[in-house]
């Protein structure tokens, strides 16, 4: 659905993973596993509770 160029960097963004984890339940997925997609949002959450972390201990 999308243009060949954000096609391919769609699986950059978290809400990517989101829709194919959505999509699983109903069937429609790509194909990959749920524990890749899982894996993708949780080492985005580290990441970015660890700057929000660093970011307070700088101004705290």
């Amino acid at each position: 659905m999308l243009p060949d160029a954000l096609a391919r960097l769609a699986p950059v963004w978290p809400s990517y993973h989101h829709g194919q984890l959505a999509l699983k339940v109903v069937g429609m997925d790509a194909g990959q596993p749920a524990a890749l997609h899982l894996g993708v949002l949780a080492v985005v959450t580290i990441g970015f509770l660890v700057l929000a972390r660093a970011r307070l201990a700088r101004h705290g």
